[in-house]
């Protein structure tokens, strides 16, 4: 059992010792009201199940003219980051009688004009060595 947790502890540190900070700078958030959450995939096929590798949310108090910045740790690879604007703290998208999201969404890195869900590759990236900034435009109907 011990050999267990250290084997545990190890490969969790190693980890986070690996992990890059990624900042993420928000636009065009449209109010104060609720969080925003951020829910990083690691490939098409987590991003298709919706299961995120994590999903963090962060108060808006930082909001100045719609814009926020956020920096968080993300292992080094290829992610795709999808941010929610929860403006009701559900936790969940809300949609209305025609399925269109009542909240925001946006994408790191791409900004989605379509009605579809967009595809893992169209905002993947990679987290490298250096810091890594990435542009996230909220997107209301």
């Amino acid at each position: 059992m011990k050999r267990l947790f250290v084997t545990f502890v190890t490969c969790f540190s190693a980890m986070v010792i690996l992990a890059q900070n990624v900042e993420l700078n928000i636009t065009h958030i449209r109010n104060i009201k609720g969080h925003i959450q951020i829910m990083v995939f690691e490939d098409a096929e987590s991003y298709k199940e919706d299961k995120a590798l994590s999903v963090n949310r962060f108060e808006k108090k930082s909001m100045k003219d719609g814009i926020m910045s956020i920096t968080m740790k993300i292992p080094k690879g290829v992610f795709g980051v999808i941010l929610l604007d929860d403006e009701n703290d559900t936790n969940l998208m809300e949609y209305n009688l025609l399925g269109f999201p009542k909240e925001g969404f946006g994408f790191a890195g791409y900004y989605h004009k379509g009605i579809r869900r967009p595809d893992f590759d169209d905002f993947k990236f990679s987290v490298g060595v250096e810091k890594t900034k990435k542009e996230i435009r909220v997107r209301y109907f």
